[in-house]
Order: C-alpha cells, then sequence, then structure tokens
C-alpha cells in the first residue's frame, strides 16, 4: 500500500515519517485541509505521486489523550 499522510503540523509528519521510514511508497504533506485552495493542491500532488487514490479515509479534528475506558472520550473531540 501507498500512503499519503496528510497533517497541518510540520514536526509530527516528521516524526511519522521517521517511524514509518523512508520510502517511495509514503510520502508526507503538510496541508491545511480547511483551506480549499491547499486541499486542490495536495490532490494533483498526490495523483501525480502516485498515480490516484484506491481509498481516501478523512479524519481531522483535535482531541484529548484518552483509552478506551472513557466512555466520554469521543464526545470531547472537538473539531476545528
Amino acid at each position: 500500500m501507498k500512503l499519503a499522510l496528510v497533517d497541518n503540523n510540520a514536526s509530527m509528519l516528521s516524526k511519522a515519517k521517521e517511524i514509518i521510514g523512508t520510502s517511495e511508497m509514503t510520502e508526507t504533506y503538510e496541508v491545511g485541509v480547511s483551506q480549499l485552495d491547499q486541499w486542490q493542491e495536495l490532490k494533483e500532488k498526490v495523483q501525480k505521486t502516485f498515480g490516484g487514490v484506491d481509498l481516501l479515509m478523512l479524519n481531522a479534528g483535535i482531541a484529548p489523550k484518552s483509552g478506551w475506558d472513557d466512555v466520554e472520550y469521543f464526545r470531547k473531540v472537538k473539531i476545528s
């Protein structure tokens, strides 16, 4: 599987790339996905690099650290 990992936090993207490893199968992109112009640029870059998208998973939000035992956890998520 090829992975295009997107976030608006460059330092976290860098850490993720270190953990995942570097290869032509993984690319990171610093993008504010709420900005439509950046979203369009991202689409074009991903299509150019990977040739298209077979699976798109979107998960944008900020959540406090918690665990499975906190039943109210998912109600604390803040969408920005």
